[in-house]
Order: C-alpha cells, then sequence, then structure tokens
C-alpha cells in the first residue's frame, strides 16, 4: 500500500481497467460462523471492447529497413 500500488493502478487505468477496492470483512459480514477472512480485495475489470482482438485486417505492414 504504497508507491508500489499507485504505480500498478496508474498503469491498469491507462490500459481502460477499473478498479474497486474493498475490506472482507465489509463483505462477509459479523454474522457468519465460520472462520472470517480478513484483508483486501481487490477487483480489476476492462471493458471488452479493450481486450477483444478487432475484426478484420489489423493494418498495413511497413516495410523493415535494414
Amino acid at each position: 500500500m504504497g508507491l508500489g500500488l499507485f504505480i500498478a493502478k496508474t498503469l491498469l487505468e491507462r490500459s481502460g481497467a477499473t478498479l474497486s477496492f474493498s475490506n472482507a470483512r465489509d463483505i462477509v459480514g459479523r454474522s457468519s460462523s465460520y472462520r472470517k477472512p480478513s484483508g483486501a480485495i481487490v477487483e480489476v475489470s476492462w471493458p471488452r471492447s479493450k481486450i477483444e482482438k478487432p475484426q478484420g485486417a489489423l493494418g498495413v505492414n511497413q516495410p523493415l529497413k535494414i
């Protein structure tokens, strides 16, 4: 939870991702009888358009200059 988190969050958001953070105790609640999870829950999601391969040609190949 410092510079590493900031860098990772910035890179993910620049790729089109959205992030959500929550506490595991908030999800499970206090009334369950089994061992309660603790810690952070991070959810990362991208819009389908950001991860799908475009249909058709990807463009004209450029010649290599040797």
